[in-house]
């Protein structure tokens, strides 16, 4: 058989004729469980590879070793630079609290505006809700239920 007469043939009909030209079958079996087993390992392991730099860079950022940060409480960190930070203990779920906590404290505070940011409070008993005394958002409560606390803790730190 000339090999040119081949050019003319579907490809179909030659790897039919010629098992030598068919893909190799061999496959490597793994089991399911260790399938998953494997792959909660790693993706364990990427998941910490992650978060250990992340929490390493947040502890020296956090801690000022110079003393640089008024804490007057749980809530409020003023910096040199008069930049304030509020520790919002409530989550915010799109009613606005990120917003709302920082200017209830601001309303008697007098700080500058644009030098306030928000971050999450940790899990602490300081940061209880006033009416329910556990750590939750919910129901429509965190500005009627914050007002009188936040508000008071601005009021002595005046600019």
């Amino acid at each position: 058989m000339n090999p040119l007469d081949n050019l003319s043939r579907p490809a179909v009909q030659l790897l039919s004729q010629e098992p030598s030209l068919l893909p190799s079958t061999k496959t490597s079996r793994v089991a399911r469980r260790d399938f998953l087993k494997s792959s909660a390992a790693i993706g364990g392991g990427l998941c910490i590879a992650a978060y250990i730099p992340e929490l390493a860079a947040r502890q020296l950022e956090n801690s000022p070793a110079d003393g640089s940060v008024f804490a007057p409480n749980a809530f409020v960190r003023i910096a040199r630079d008069d930049s304030v930070t509020v520790i919002a203990n409530h989550s915010e779920m799109g009613q606005g609290i990120y917003t709302s906590l920082p200017m209830l404290l601001n309303e008697e505070l007098e700080a500058d505006w644009s030098k306030i940011k928000v971050e999450a409070a940790p899990v602490d008993a300081a940061y209880n809700h006033t009416v329910f005394g556990l750590q939750m958002t919910g129901g429509s409560t965190t500005t009627p239920s914050e007002w009188e606390r936040f508000r008071k803790m601005g009021a002595p730190l005046a600019m």
